[in-house]
This record gives C-alpha cells, sequence and structure tokens, in this order.
C-alpha cells in the first residue's frame, strides 16, 4: 500500500484521497484528518493538523513528513502565503525527508510553484524542468502531466504564448483519457481556452468553453463555473456574435446575482455596458457601469471600483461632460499611483492627455505626460529586470527562442506621440543614451512670415487652435511622402528625411512635401504663401537628451545651414544649398532657379536655389 500511496499522493492529491479512504487504518489518523479538512477548503484547521505532525512524525509512516510538508505547502498556496510555503520547502530539515525520484520531484515542483507567485521565473523554470526529468523515472510517470501544465503556466507568464500552447496541448492529448487526470484536465483546457483568447484564436476557444460547460463537475465548481460562463460572453462578443453574447451577459449576471457573487455580478454588468455603448445608447451603457459602480463599492471590490470609475468617465465623455470625465480619471490616477498599480496608472494618463487634447488644454496635457513618463521610467526598470531573466530562461533552455523583452503597450503610445517611430521603439526596447551619426539626410525648416503681428490679438486657446492645425497639417504632408517631424519651435517646424529609414531619393522625397506644401495641397489654418521654407542636406547626429523632459534633436552643420535657408527665403518660396540642387537637377518635373550668392552667416558666400514646380 505505501508504493500505491506515494503514487497518488505526490502530485495528485486528489487520487491520494481516495487511497487515503481505502486504507485509513494503515496511515496516521491526523494526515487523514489532514486530507480530509484540506478537501473541505479548512485551510487553518489542515494548517494546524499538519503543523501537528510535523512537529511530532509518526514513525511508522513511511515519508510521513515529506507527506505532511507536501500538503502544507499546498495549503499555504491556497491561502497566499507564498513567503511561507518557500521558506517551508527550502528548509534542510524538511527536505532531507523527500526519498526517491517521485517525492524529490514533488519537492521541486511546490518550489516551483511558489517561485513563480514570487515573479521568480527563471528559477521557476528550473525546478520544473529538474522536476520533470525525476518524475519520468519514477513510479509514477504519468504525473509529468501536471509538470507539463505548470511548464506552460511559466512560459505564459514570459509572454511565450506559442510555447504555453503547444504544452497545454501536448499535456490534454497524452491524458484526456485518464480519469485520475479529470480534474487537472479541465483546469488545463480552462487555461488552454483563455490563452487562446490571448492570441485571437476564439474560435479555438468557444469549442473549449461550450465543451466544458457540458461537463456535471463544472456545475458543481461555481468558481470554475461561473469564469466559463464570462468568458464565454466576452469570446463571443469578440466573434460578433453580439445577440448571443448580449444574452450570456445576462445569464452571468443573473446567476451571480442569485448566488450574492457580486465580483461577477459587477463584470457582467461592465460586459453589458460596453454592448449598449457600441449600440449608441450611452444612457443604457451609464446606467449598467453605475450599478455596477454600487455593487463593487458596497462589498469594497477595490479593483472593480476603478475599472468602473474609469468606464464611467468614457462614457461621461462621450456626453460631454468632459470636465467630469477628466476629473474622475484623475482621481483613478491617484488611486493607482497610491497603491502601486504603475500599469494602470499609466494607461489612466494616456486616457487623460487623450482627453485634454482633445479639449485643447495643453498645459495640463504636458503635466499629465510628465508624470506619466515618471512612471514609465520606473516601470522600465522593472522590465528590464525581468527581460534579462527572459534572455537568460530561454537562452539556457535550449535556445528556444531569442529573448524578447515584455514592453508596455501603453508607454509605448505615449512615446510616439512625442518622439519619432523608430526612436520610440528603441526608448522602448532599452536604450538609454541614443545617439546616431547618420551619414546623408535632408533637413527642412518652415516658418510662418509676420507670425508675432498674425498671432498679436490672438488669445492663448486660439494661438493653440492655429498651432495645432498648423502642425497637423505639416504632419500630414511629411506622412506622405516619408518624412518626419524632428520638432516644432514657436512657430518654425523641422522635418527630416532619411533618419529612421535609409532612403537613396531622400532629398526628392523632401523637396516633394515642401512643393506639395507650398500648392497648397495639404489643409493649413494660414494660406501658404505665408511659408518660408530652406531645405539641406549632409551629415548629421541625431540622439535622445537625457533629463527631465527626454527630447530627439538633431545636431550639425547641415542642420545650421539648412536653417539659413529658411532665413534667407521668401514668403510661399523654397530655398536650397547647391547640393540639394545637384541631386534635384535630373528630377523632370522640378524647376530650379539659381540665386546670386548669399552671405550666410559663419559660411560666407554661398550659392543657393529655388526650387519651382514645372
Amino acid at each position: 500500500m505505501d508504493s500505491t500511496f506515494d503514487n497518488a499522493f505526490f502530485l495528485n492529491l486528489r487520487s491520494a484521497v481516495k487511497v487515503v479512504l481505502a486504507n485509513r487504518a494503515q496511515l496516521d489518523s491526523r494526515l487523514y484528518d489532514a486530507l480530509e479538512f484540506y478537501q473541505q477548503r479548512n485551510y487553518p484547521q489542515t494548517q494546524s493538523v499538519l503543523e501537528d505532525i510535523l512537529q511530532t512524525p509518526p514513525p511508522e509512516v513511511k515519508n510521513s513528513t515529506a507527506y505532511a510538508a507536501s500538503l502544507l505547502a499546498r495549503c499555504y498556496a491556497s491561502r497566499g502565503k507564498d513567503q511561507e510555503g518557500l521558506e517551508l520547502l527550502e528548509s534542510e530539515e524538511i527536505a532531507r525527508h523527500f526519498h526517491g525520484a517521485l517525492a524529490t520531484s514533488t519537492l521541486y515542483w511546490l518550489t516551483a510553484h511558489f517561485y513563480k507567485a514570487q515573479g521568480r521565473y527563471s528559477e521557476a523554470m528550473e525546478k520544473l524542468q529538474t522536476a520533470l526529468d525525476l518524475v519520468l523515472t519514477s513510479t509514477a510517470p504519468k504525473n509529468a502531466f501536471r509538470i507539463v501544465s505548470d511548464l506552460a503556466n511559466v512560459h505564459l507568464a514570459l509572454g511565450d504564448e506559442a510555447r504555453a500552447i503547444t504544452l497545454y496541448e501536448s499535456a490534454i492529448s497524452e491524458f484526456e483519457e485518464d480519469a485520475d487526470y479529470k480534474d487537472a484536465l479541465v483546469r488545463t483546457r480552462c487555461n488552454l481556452a483563455s490563452v487562446y483568447q490571448g492570441v485571437s484564436r476564439n474560435g479555438d476557444a468557444i469549442n473549449i468553453i461550450d465543451e466544458l460547460l457540458e461537463l456535471e463537475e463544472i456545475e458543481r465548481d461555481w468558481s470554475t463555473f461561473i469564469a466559463l460562463k464570462l468568458n464565454r460572453a466576452i469570446t463571443l462578443k469578440a466573434l460578433a456574435r453580439m445577440d448571443e453574447s448580449l444574452k450570456a451577459y445576462s445569464e452571468v449576471r443573473d446567476l451571480a446575482r442569485a448566488k450574492h457573487d457580486a465580483q461577477f455580478e459587477a463584470r457582467a454588468l461592465i460586459g453589458l455596458s460596453e454592448h449598449a455603448r457600441q449600440g449608441d445608447s450611452i444612457d443604457d451603457a451609464l446606467a449598467y457601469v453605475k450599478e455596477a459602480y454600487e455593487i463593487s463599492e458596497a462589498h469594497k471590490l477595490q479593483e472593480m471600483i476603478l475599472v468602473c470609475m474609469k468606464r464611467i468617465a468614457v462614457l461621461q465623455h462621450a456626453n460631454g461632460k468632459v470636465d467630469d470625465a477628466i476629473a474622475l480619471l484623475r482621481e483613478c490616477f491617484t488611486r493607482y499611483v497610491s497603491n502601486g498599480n504603475r500599469r494602470e496608472a499609466i494607461g489612466t494618463a494616456s486616457d487623460i492627455v487623450d482627453f485634454l487634447t482633445k479639449a485643447h488644454r495643453y498645459e495640463g496635457a504636458l503635466e499629465t505626460l510628465q508624470e506619466s513618463m515618471r512612471l514609465q521610467r520606473s516601470v522600465y526598470e522593472a522590465e528590464t529586470e525581468r527581460a534579462v531573466e527572459i534572455a537568460s530562461v530561454r537562452t539556457r533552455l535550449a535556445k528556444e527562442k531569442e529573448a524578447a523583452r515584455v514592453r508596455d503597450e501603453e508607454r509605448s503610445r505615449v512615446l510616439n506621440a512625442v518622439m519619432p517611430a523608430h526612436i520610440a521603439t528603441r526608448l522602448t526596447a532599452g536604450e538609454r543614451e541614443i545617439v546616431d551619426t547618420l551619414p546623408a539626410v535632408t533637413i527642412m525648416f518652415a516658418d510662418v512670415v509676420g507670425f508675432t503681428e498674425l498671432v498679436s490679438s490672438m488669445s492663448g486657446e486660439a494661438l493653440l487652435e492655429l498651432l495645432s492645425q498648423l502642425f497637423t497639417g505639416l504632419d500630414a504632408a511629411a506622412s506622405r511622402f516619408g518624412c518626419e517631424r524632428v520638432k516644432t519651435i514657436g512657430d518654425s517646424y523641422m522635418a527630416i528625411c532619411g533618419a529612421s529609414t535609409e532612403l537613396d531619393d531622400h532629398v526628392e522625397r523632401i523637396a516633394r512635401m515642401a512643393l506639395a506644401i507650398v500648392r497648397g495641397e495639404f489643409a493649413l489654418p494660414i494660406n501658404p504663401s505665408r511659408l518660408r521654407i530652406g531645405i539641406n542636406t549632409g551629415p548629421v547626429i541625431a540622439g535622445v537628451m537625457d533629463g527631465q523632459r527626454i527630447s530627439y534633436d538633431v545636431w550639425g552643420d547641415t542642420v545650421n545651414v539648412a536653417a539659413r535657408m529658411e532665413e534667407h527665403s521668401k514668403p510661399g518660396s523654397i530655398n536650397c544649398t547647391e547640393v540639394v540642387a545637384m541631386q534635384l537637377a535630373n528630377v523632370a518635373d522640378m524647376r530650379l532657379i539659381k540665386r546670386e550668392p548669399l552671405n550666410i552667416h559663419g559660411k560666407g558666400l554661398m550659392t543657393t536655389y529655388w526650387i519651382e514646380s514645372t
């Protein structure tokens, strides 16, 4: 019986309970009591009994200390006491009682669980791999199923969905007909359905969910049952099966209400709110989410309270209540910061910036953006540490993949709003100091002639609106021709071509951009004849200046001369250097008109040209 009990107990607790029930007389009665308490989820009583066994283990029961320690570790895990569980398993006094491949593999498997809970993924992966190697040589190789499933969980935590799916599918196909693993298979299939949702394989996800919901044991397990019901509603919505999704959300709400499950009732109401919003029924959407908020407040569901507040803010904004929406988001931001949820704080800050920008309240948007970027720095440092760990894990495991860094989408979105795309990508990837020597790019400056007089009688809001429209129009021109904005200073606009991607025709591209602007091809708040444009080409140094406000800039003689070309241009015209003119000489639809030599500050006499369309 000892061998049978070993096989059943280690890694397979439910089977162990069955063996204990059949062989109670041969076991220490305290272990039987602990198993029964654990099965009833009476964790405090389980812990008390097991701690008593560890203090006075019965000498007649083989592996009694290992049995008790394994079950106590699971009890700690069930109660979220991860540090206590890890200290128990790493104790030399406890570890020496785990004899044989099966027991030792269980020790490593349980230890890996606590490492994963603490975010120590490299150590968790190492322990699980060792546990897998051991269990395959043990008297119960089938227990490898649980280890493979947990390996999938770690890969998923590391962001490797493809590897996680492969491992989940492998474990399921190997053991789906094995009655001893029925409960574990249900959990693994639930995990697989969730990963399918995450990678947009919603058809596969709904198939698994529907199959699981047909199982009788699922209906008896309320937490799994209601979670599957909610995921079904979410997946149906992703599949655009809107009527079915709406019905499924309503069912979840009714089921949760009947069971007094506030968490799932609130989540179902939020789903119903999203349906109403998509149907342009903002009032109904607000009613649903406010009900969810009241339920969350009544039951002190802090995370759900903030989710509801953010959704109420979005709906208020849609109803034109901009100030109320911004105030609510600011409160959410403050709460996220105070409770240490930096990711949600950054996402909320991004929404605030968006609302403020749409309301043309740029100063407030800038202040919020700066707060967000300070948070992003701390997140970035944590992400860098995690990325290094991911690289270490994947290299050691047969170099399955090139190590990948985990990036925060919200941080990327904010960076892309203030940086050229290729620079934002590099900052997100981890570069702190960016200095590039670019051998050949083209620079354009555009300036509004008589700007001071033009705006002298404008209000601050009108001025910001004019500049916003002006730079938006110039950005559109840059985008069409593969150029990009570097920066703006007052009413001056600086663009570059050939910086993010090496281009043979960067001179022609920026010249065409300038011609399109002066021809009035883009919507601008001023007559393009007021714009004075200068162009030069050559080598530059480009990089990011660090500090309280990071910024991207371009330096060098090429830039200085381009600025001088703009200064010596005239309204509605494009002035360029001789080197630019030489590269445009064979462009059929451009005319180059040589000017009298100009005395350029710092350069002396220079030959320049007007660029015109033929």
